[in-house]
């Protein structure tokens, strides 16, 4: 997943939350320094607030195979700029996979014993 972030004079994404992002962070978690992705995938209370949400999605999943089993919060928005996206906003999949293959990977290690 991906959260809302600024962009530069550029156009390009920083690592900064919209403060639309911000402000929901600090009413509804109570959590004032968040003001980062780094911040928010670094943060507890941030993590369990998304399992909440995820987990309250799952019960409204229409079957087993439908839900969120595993997550993690991507470094920047997917944009088509950046190649995630076609100009009519669908997500490339094949892309997407390729890019992110490392943090796809890590959540389906196996802890070794």
């Amino acid at each position: 997943m991906t959260l809302k972030v600024q962009k530069d004079e550029n156009g390009q994404f920083t690592d900064k939350l919209e403060p639309e992002v911000s402000k929901f962070i600090k009413r509804t978690l109570k959590e004032k320094k968040i003001k980062t992705v780094e911040d928010a995938k670094s943060n507890p209370v941030v993590q369990r607030y998304i399992e909440e949400c995820i987990a309250k999605a799952n019960r409204q999943a229409i079957s087993q195979v439908a839900q969120i089993k595993r997550w993690c919060i991507l470094d920047t928005e997917f944009d088509v700029s950046t190649g995630e996206l076609t100009p009519t906003f669908k997500m490339k999949r094949r892309f997407v996979v390729k890019k992110y293959c490392s943090q796809i990977d890590s959540l389906y290690e196996v802890p070794k014993l």
